[in-house]
């Protein structure tokens, strides 16, 4: 039963100190997904504690915040699928070539999506969507777009059994626009996951993404120039690690540095 409890109050306990996000004007879903859709690209993540993000935050120059019906901080919730056997999980920690997930994402207006994403040699990652209607097990013609997705990167094909809920997230999240560089970028805040009911969640550390090309955007300048390098985690794997206690992989450097700003915040 996979039945994540809210996490608005974890995201409500910083919320004073997310004012700084007003601060940047807005832009719509549209003018975004016209400009810097970004299906195919390089993503980089880093984790910062929540308390550097205002004075850090003011520094970024030229960036626009997604705004939804007067909403800047959305709620977001993905239901992962894997196997029995975590293959998804084991692919992405043994970094193997030919390594995927498959999600059911939901967002804070209902809508939902059901999620292909596979990694090239490149680096890059491709992205897949299409409208979904909660249904699971996944229908044949669901198992179909995932499978023909996943034939794009070379990937086999998978069957109902390899697609089961494995674990659930939700967080609240803040969209950034970066004109110059046709680029998005994204800050995710209280984590929580929850897998058979085992939850695990992030409350001090916020997660940021940048959604771009081969050049580093000005967001990524800007985090190595307050000393925050690229870090390697994915709320997927690192939730699997911390509630079903699977092996931490290629992720046991990132587990340490999760521990440390949680507990010296």
């Amino acid at each position: 039963m996979f039945d994540l409890v809210s996490a608005k109050p974890a995201v409500n306990q910083v919320a004073g100190d997310c004012l700084w996000i007003e601060s940047f004007p807005g832009v719509s879903l549209t003018e975004i997904n016209e400009n810097a859709a970004r299906q195919v690209r390089i993503d980089r993540k880093y984790v910062v504690p929540l308390a550097v993000l205002p004075s850090l935050m003011q520094e970024l120059q030229s960036a626009q915040v997604l705004e939804i019906a007067g909403e800047r901080l959305l709620a977001y919730s993905s239901l992962y699928l894997d196997d029995a056997q975590n293959t998804a999980y084991f692919l992405a920690g043994r970094k193997r070539r030919r390594r995927y997930k498959v999600r059911i994402r939901t967002y804070q207006n209902g809508s939902e999506y059901l999620e292909v994403k596979w990694k090239d040699g490149r680096k890059q990652t491709h992205k897949f969507r299409r409208a979904h209607n909660g249904e699971l097990p996944l229908s044949a013609d669901a198992i179909d777009f995932v499978n023909s997705s996943l034939a794009l990167g070379g990937i086999k094909e998978l069957t109902s059994w390899d697609l089961q809920p494995a674990i659930e997230t939700k967080y609240q999240r803040v969209t950034f626009y970066l004109p110059d560089q046709a680029a998005r970028a994204t800050i995710d805040f209280g984590l929580q996951c929850n897998a058979k009911g085992t939850k695990y969640h992030l409350n001090q550390v916020a997660i940021i993404e940048t959604k771009a090309g081969a050049q580093l955007t000005s967001l990524d300048k800007l985090l190595h120039r307050y000393g925050y390098r690229e870090t390697r985690i994915s709320k997927f794997s690192i939730g699997l690690i911390n509630t079903m206690q699977l092996p931490a992989t290629k992720w046991t450097r990132t587990l340490r540095q999760l521990e440390s700003l949680e507990r010296c915040a």
